[in-house]
């Protein structure tokens, strides 16, 4: 729309342009012949006896041309006023046509106002909806870990309830050792003063006491191993809970850093698509002040230059007016003359 009523301008100062080409080449003719009538003035100087001498002749024909310019001023001030009204009817055409342009601009930049706040409504739903969906994501991540975190510590306490009830089991079986243990010494005391018959025995009981003393051993060694393994397991737990939370942090941390660079991207090409609109905005707005002002120049030129000839066509009746017909003859001739 901006581009047609541009073009439409461009016409108007066309046509106006072959107008004053048109008054020009009329003011050229009026000069040829303002030289023609110097040049015969220069020869009438020069032979002003033989002038009086057909003055009567001349003086005809000199009121004849004398009509004949004054048809041609009052044809040229009728060609001069129907410019001036085309003039006027194309500035006041002119003057609508740069307010509707006027109005039309002020739309489109509403209209640009309008769609920027649409867009960066737009555009922050769509950040809120992933921000929406990210944070829902990291809830679901987190329960998940949580239920995993979970599952492992159930597996560690069932793991530790069944190694402290084998220690449990451990312990009672050394308690049952001991008192073998002490069983047997009792009952070694008491048969110190039996025979040799019963030292073959209490031989024999020895040696199961000794075998009862090796598995006491073995057991004690079992539980110390028992214990090492469950202060192992302790340790791995803890270390394992460190690590997935320190997991969970670093898992949070990158999100949260993929979250900001993708929101300051998304920012940056809203304001470099902004900054584009606005520079394509003003660059048509300087084009069509540029072209304006070269209209409006135009027509102040035109203005000048009808006023002017207006002020040439009023002396020259001014001068027809006041006085004989020979002295109106020298004072336009002088005049055209000095022009």
């Amino acid at each position: 729309a901006l581009a047609a009523a541009v073009s439409a301008e461009e016409s108007s100062a066309q046509s106006l342009e072959r107008e004053r080409s048109h008054l020009q080449e009329r003011l050229k003719l009026f000069k040829t012949s303002a030289l023609k009538s110097s040049k015969e003035l220069d020869e009438e100087e020069a032979a002003e006896e033989s002038i009086r001498a057909r003055l009567a002749e001349k003086q005809q024909g000199q009121e004849q041309r004398s009509q004949a310019m004054q048809h041609w001023f009052q044809s040229e001030e009728h060609t001069l006023e129907v410019a001036q009204r085309q003039l006027d009817f194309d500035e006041k055409n002119l003057s609508h046509q740069i307010q509707l342009l006027r109005n039309q601009e002020q739309r489109q930049r509403q209209q640009l106002r309008d769609q920027e706040a649409r867009e960066k409504t737009k555009i922050l739903q769509e950040m809120e909806v992933e921000m929406e969906a990210d944070k829902r994501r990291q809830e679901l991540e987190a329960q998940q870990m949580q239920q995993r975190i979970f599952l492992r510590q159930g597996q560690l306490e069932h793991e530790l309830q069944r190694l402290q009830e084998q220690l449990v089991q451990d312990e009672q079986l050394e308690h049952q050792t001991v008192d073998a243990v002490a069983r047997a010494e009792r009952h070694l005391r008491q048969q110190q003063h039996q025979s040799e018959l019963v030292k073959q025995e209490e031989s024999q009981q020895s040696q199961d006491v000794l075998e009862q003393e090796k598995l006491l051993q073995a057991q004690r060694r079992r539980l110390q191993e028992l214990t090492d393994r469950l202060r192992d397991l302790q340790l791995q737990q803890k270390m394992l809970a460190d690590k997935e939370d320190q997991m969970r942090t670093d898992q949070l941390e990158r999100q949260g850093e993929v979250l900001k660079r993708r929101q300051d991207q998304q920012l940056r090409q809203c304001q470099l698509q902004l900054q584009e609109m606005r520079s394509q905005q003003e660059q048509s707005d300087d084009h069509f002040r540029s072209k304006l002002d070269r209209v409006q120049k135009d027509l102040e030129l035109w203005a000048q230059r009808v006023k002017e000839l207006e002020d040439q066509l009023r002396r020259a009746f001014e001068v027809e007016a006041a006085g004989g017909k020979e002295d109106q003859l020298q004072l336009r001739l002088a005049e055209r003359k000095s022009e």
